[in-house]
Parts: structure tokens; C-alpha cells; sequence
């Protein structure tokens, strides 16, 4: 049957919704539209599947800006939950690839949620108005029914505060013209089409996730270790020593790195989880100066996109400025140089935003645009770059007033790890040893697409260290050579405020 707006699959009946597929020949109604209420027939032919149809020429406005057919399958769902006391639930899992395979841990395994009382649609639950909203001996339970549009970031993070366990039901590849017992199997008994929004172990099932990435990497380690102690041949930590080797030499670092790294952002996540509350009790005043030892700059100098603009009503609880710098400094900060630094997603912006400020204060429909207004200025500034998901960094440091004096320019020279922590202690530059194992990955390759001086800043920023330093570091290190004088330098020293709150 060809596509009509104005065709419908279930329509009211006595103020039930009924389903053209479970008519009989000779079943007049009346029959009415879900969407506008107005007036429909049912047409139930021998060519085409049978369904409600509206008079012609006759307009169909929704309140809910679905169209009638989407309107009466939204309205069907909600009505076969109102009338059932169970839903089936599938099983939920958290994933994470690391080299040695895939770790997971169950959140929850497929089973069915139950309760004795008639549950009700649109009821009020906080600030929310659940699709759907059950009442089980653990609590309560919602269901949020999609037909066209998922579930957004906002209303995600509306359930997630609530703490109540929520899924979304998946009908938007549904047939429009089905039977209610068709129907019904799908919205109770399938499994497919559903996922868990909310669930509450699922801060306990990441920090198993978390334990099991930490003791894997720490494996990983110890093997990488004996076996670096097993082997004779030096030439395996010497980068540069014959080019034969770098492929293997390269492998070796990509490789130290990657067993490091899975355990370090396992860390990260823990330690951002202790430091969000810490920071959110700072007081602006001690937020700022966390920012400013940070940044490397007092806020009078920052640049002009974190200080001005559109606010678009968002402060969550603090001046723009305040998580503008914030957001900067966790997303684009000293990543460059050791690319570090994945495309910025919004979403992962607004979560990462949400337990570090008072969202309280805030209308959470603008936190979005407002996050997203400010990249795009950062992209005007040449800070960033718009990507078809996110945007990717193209500068990570603040700009200097005054540039050092001398010329440098990259060699090509190979360093090894070992070579990478001699310069390290020699110059005075504490650096974890993923950073060394990284360095050396990086030079192996060939010189930075960057100049020396931005990679400089850039690694400067990540280490929180003196600029001065990290370029007599890659002196040391023989991968940049000075064509310039060596005065009138300019450092940039970190800043220390007192006050600034211990957070990551």
C-alpha cells in the first residue's frame, strides 16, 4: 500500500485503541484518529492490508509532532503496558577491548521485571514525565518507547540522577499495520529491540570492569618485563641503532604504551570519580586558581572566547568563564604532542560536565548548545576543528605574549626509552614512563608535524613543567637542534595558588 500520512494501524474505539489486522468485515466504528481525534474509517478490502484511513483532504496536526501512524503505535505500546503486569528484559553488559581480548562484566542478566499494580503513562516522577512508569516491589521501573527519536543526552542524564532503572523499547523499524497480539509480543516478550538506560549496578559493575582492566595491565606488565630481562640483545632498546630493527623497536614502544595506557585510564576514570565532589565544594575562588596553576595563566589572560559570548542562560553554578577553562584544560590541554587527545564529542562533554558543577541551577536544555557554542568559537580561534562527530584539537596550549628567542628545528635522530629517561633525569624533567615509552614511539616514526616550539609547549602542558626545561629536554635528547642564541629565553613557570583544590 502506498505511503499516506494519513494511514493509521490502530485507532479509538469507546476510548480503546484497537488494530485495523484484528477487525472483522462489517465492523464500522466509530473509529478515531489518536493524533487529532478527528474521524477515521476502516478499510478492509481484499488488495491492500486493512487500516484506518482519514477523509481526503483532511489535516492531521499531533500534538507530539509524530504522524498519526507513529502517534497510534507510540499510543498502542503505551496501552499494551498499561494492560500487562511484566516486561522481559534483556541481558546488559559492560565491554572493554584491550589486546588480550574482550573483558566484560554483567550488570545485569535477561529477566523479567514484574509488578501486581496497573502501571500509568506520562505520570509525573521528579522533573520527569516517564513514558511509562511501574511500580515493583524494588521500586520503581520506567520504560521510555521510541518510535522515532531515542532517547537524547539530557533526559539520559535526567534518569541516570534519578537512580531509577529505566529501558527503552525500540519500535521505529516496527510494521505501522500490525495486529495487537503482534504487537504485544513485541513490546512484552522481545528482547531485541530493548537496552537498559539506567540500571543501579552499574557504578559497581564499571568498578569490577575497572579492577579487571588494572590487573590485566599489571599482568601485562610483568610479562613485558621478564621478558625485556630474558633478552640479550640490547639493540631491542635502541631505537636508532640500525634501521633494520625500528619496525620492531616501534612495536616494542606502541606496545609498552598500550598495556600502560589501559591501566592508567582505568586510574583516570577513578581518580576523576574521588576528584569531581572535591571540586564541585571548591568555591569559585579556589576553582579559579586550580584553573589558572593549570592553564599556566591568570584569567585576566586568558583568551577572549572563554571570557565573552553567548551564555545562553548556562552557568551551572559558576561565571562561563569558570567551565570554560575547565572544559579546555581536561579536553584539549598538552594532548597534541603525545596524541592524546580523541575527537570532543558534546556528549561526552555534558557527562563529563554534570558531576563537576551545580546542574541544578541549570535548564538542562541548554547545557548542550551551550557546550557546543563554545567549540565552535574555539574553532573560530583555531583551537579546535569541526569534525562530522565532535571536534578534533588543533592547538592544546594558551598563546605567549613573548616567544623564545632561539631557532630550533627537528633532527632526525632515533631515540630509544633508555636515551628518553637519561634526558629526562638530565634535564630535570620528571616524566611517567608512559610518556617516555610514548616519546620514543612518537621520534621513531620520523620528526613531529609540528614545530619544535609547539610540540614543546605542548609536552610542557602535559607534564606541567617549565617550557625552558622541556626544550633543554629535547636538546638533550638530540632529536631538535638550536640555530638561534641561547638568550634572552623565555620560561613559563607554573603558578601556585594555595588555595587551588587538590583535583584532577
Amino acid at each position: 500500500m502506498p505511503a499516506d500520512s494519513l494511514t493509521i494501524g490502530f485507532a479509538l474505539f469507546e476510548n480503546q485503541l484497537v488494530a485495523s489486522a484484528s477487525l472483522t468485515r462489517g465492523d464500522t466504528g466509530p473509529f478515531f484518529c489518536p493524533a487529532c481525534r478527528g474521524r477515521v474509517f476502516a478499510h478492509l478490502g481484499d488488495i491492500y492490508r486493512w487500516h484506518f484511513k482519514h477523509q481526503r483532504k483532511t489535516a492531521c496536526a499531533s500534538s507530539t509532532g509524530f504522524t498519526a501512524a507513529e502517534t497510534a503505535l507510540h499510543l498502542m505500546a503505551k496501552q499494551i503496558l498499561c494492560e500487562a503486569l511484566y516486561i522481559r528484559t534483556p541481558a546488559y553488559m559492560l565491554r572493554a577491548e584491550t589486546r588480550a581480548g574482550t573483558l566484560e562484566v554483567c550488570v545485569a542478566p535477561e529477566g523479567k521485571v514484574e509488578w501486581t499494580e496497573q502501571g500509568q503513562t506520562e505520570a509525573p516522577l521528579g522533573a520527569l514525565r516517564p513514558d511509562f512508569l511501574a511500580h515493583t516491589t524494588d521500586g520503581p521501573f520506567i520504560v521510555e518507547v521510541r518510535v522515532t527519536h531515542r532517547v537524547d543526552s539530557e533526559k539520559r542524564g535526567a534518569l541516570s540522577a534519578l537512580g531509577v532503572p529505566a529501558i527503552e523499547l525500540d519500535l521505529s523499524r516496527e510494521e505501522r499495520l500490525q495486529s495487537i497480539e503482534a504487537l504485544r509480543h513485541t513490546v512484552l516478550d522481545a528482547l531485541g529491540n530493548k537496552h537498559w538506560l539506567v540500571h543501579p549496578r552499574q557504578t559497581a559493575a564499571q568498578a569490577e570492569l575497572d579492577a579487571l582492566l588494572f590487573e590485566q595491565a599489571r599482568r601485562q606488565r610483568q610479562a613485558e618485563a621478564a621478558y625485556a630481562n630474558e633478552s640479550e640483545d640490547q639493540e631491542l632498546f635502541s631505537l636508532w641503532s640500525q634501521e633494520n630493527t625500528g619496525s620492531r623497536h616501534a612495536q616494542f614502544a606502541e606496545d609498552e604504551t598500550a598495556s600502560e595506557r589501559e591501566e592508567r585510564y582505568a586510574a583516570q576514570r577513578a581518580h576523576a570519580a574521588k576528584a569531581a565532589p572535591v571540586y564541585r565544594a571548591a568555591t569559585v575562588e579556589k576553582k579559579l586558581a586550580f584553573l589558572e596553576a593549570k592553564l599556566q595563566r591568570y584569567r585576566q589572560d586568558w583568551p577572549p572566547e572563554f571570557l565573552f559570548g553567548v551564555e545562553l542562560e548556562f552557568e551551572y553554578g559558576v561565571p562561563p568563564y569558570v567551565w570554560r577553562a575547565d572544559v579546555f584544560r581536561h579536553f584539549a590541554l598538552g594532548g597534541v604532542a603525545l596524541m592524546e587527545r580523541p575527537d570532543i564529542e558534546i556528549d561526552a562533554v555534558v557527562a563529563w560536565l554534570t558531576p563537576r558543577y551545580d546542574t541544578a541551577l541549570t535548564n538542562p536544555r541548554y547545557i548542550a548548545e551551550a557546550v557546543h557554542a563554545f567549540c565552535e568559537m574555539l574553532a573560530g580561534a583555531g583551537y579546535l576543528a569541526a569534525r562530522d562527530t565532535g571536534f578534533a584539537v588543533m592547538r592544546d596550549v594558551l598563546p605567549l605574549d613573548v616567544m623564545p628567542a632561539e631557532n630550533f628545528s627537528w633532527r632526525r635522530e632515533y631515540p630509544s626509552a633508555m636515551l628518553v629517561q637519561w634526558a629526562a633525569i638530565r634535564c630535570g624533567v620528571a616524566m611517567p614512563r608512559w610518556v617516555q615509552t610514548r616519546l620514543a614511539y612518537i621520534f621513531c616514526q620520523g620528526a613531529p608535524s609540528l614545530s619544535v616550539l609547539d610540540f614543546a609547549r605542548s609536552l610542557a602542558a602535559s607534564l606541567a613543567r617549565p617550557l625552558e626545561r622541556v626544550l633543554d629536554f629535547l636538546l638533550a635528547l638530540d632529536v631538535a637542534k638550536s640555530g638561534g642564541p641561547r638568550q634572552a629565553r623565555v620560561s613559563v613557570t607554573p603558578l601556585h595558588r594555595a588555595n587551588a583544590p587538590r583535583t584532577g
